[in-house]
């Protein structure tokens, strides 16, 4: 993957849109295997992507139903980290379109491109917290130095920093019910994935290796996490899953390149992420029962942060 500037390689180191910055190595011809293409999911799927290499990361949708791929932003700016509402009828995401990185709104379609935060320093990552309201995010910032986590209700407009130590913590990710989030931070000097209350309290951590854990994500039933590493001397990232209190960690995908980015199918019987194969970096799914790798989309440049609607 492509470094876009400093605070990309921060921010990004931990949630997968960055965490293959160094060129694959393609394996032997001989041992390059296409996977079959995805048909059998449903929903829809937003994602970060550089049409060209150098052009600036834009929003895109891909409709499963359709398999017809609708770019969102067009402004020449990066934007990145798309999430979708618990309704599947908005999105937020960042973008740097004055400079630094904030917080912006919009529909499905594109349309009503709003800012909804503006903090002094780069804001990404923005995740909507579950449940009908649709009314608060989770998010990092590094307004006050080191990058935190933070809430943001959009409603009373009103933030809340969660995360107040001298770590990096980045990676927000609410679980199905809303009562925690789990969240990345290198407290004990190596990134690790960590889980707290919704308010910010009762810290606990789930990974303890000298490894690179970064991009915690839940399943729709709140049992597991999905997730990445770094596990020396590998030096690829792969897909694991754990369960929710941290046990149970299996290893997904072991090839010979860098797979990132997960994102649960609403349904959670399929995991999607993002590949950087010997063929180009593309999007791939993972039926979560049979293991199996199917390929989705590819043709761009570079992909990005993925999130999964009904």
């Amino acid at each position: 993957m492509k470094k876009i500037s400093m605070f990309i390689m921060i921010a990004m180191l931990a949630i997968g849109f960055l965490v293959a910055c160094a060129p694959q190595a393609a394996p032997a011809a001989e041992e390059i295997v296409e996977p079959p293409a995805f048909t059998g999911g449903s929903g829809r799927i937003a994602f970060g992507a550089q049409m060209e290499d150098k052009d600036q990361y834009e929003i895109f949708v891909l409709d499963l139903s359709t398999g017809e791929v609708t770019r969102l932003t067009k402004n020449g700016f990066a934007d990145i980290s798309p999430s979708w509402s618990p309704q599947g009828d908005r999105i937020v995401y960042a973008s740097n379109v004055k400079g630094i990185y904030d917080i912006f709104s919009m529909d499905g379609l594109g349309n009503e491109q709003t800012q909804v935060l503006d903090m002094d320093g780069d804001d990404t990552e923005p995740t909507w917290m579950p449940g009908d309201s649709e009314s608060v995010i989770v998010f990092q910032s590094n307004t006050y130095g080191d990058y935190d986590i933070f809430t943001y209700n959009l409603d009373t407009e009103k933030s809340t920093q969660l995360t107040k130590s001298d770590a990096q913590e980045t990676q927000a990710n609410w679980s199905p019910d809303g009562k925690q989030i789990a969240y990345v931070s290198n407290a004990d000097e190596d990134f690790d994935i960590y889980v707290m209350n919704a308010n910010g309290t009762q810290p606990t951590q789930l990974t303890k290796n000298k490894a690179y854990d970064s991009t915690p994500v839940w399943s729709p039933d709140g049992k597991r996490l999905a997730f990445i590493s770094k596990r020396d001397p590998d030096p690829h990232f792969h897909l694991y899953l754990m369960n929710a209190d941290g046990s149970g960690e299996e290893q997904l995908t072991q090839s010979d390149y860098t797979d990132h980015s997960p994102a649960w199918s609403p349904d959670g019987q399929h995991l999607a992420f993002i590949s950087e194969t010997p063929q180009g970096s593309r999007i791939m799914v993972m039926n979560i029962i049979s293991r199996d790798v199917y390929s989705l989309l590819s043709g761009y440049y570079d992909y990005a942060r993925l999130s999964w609607t009904k």
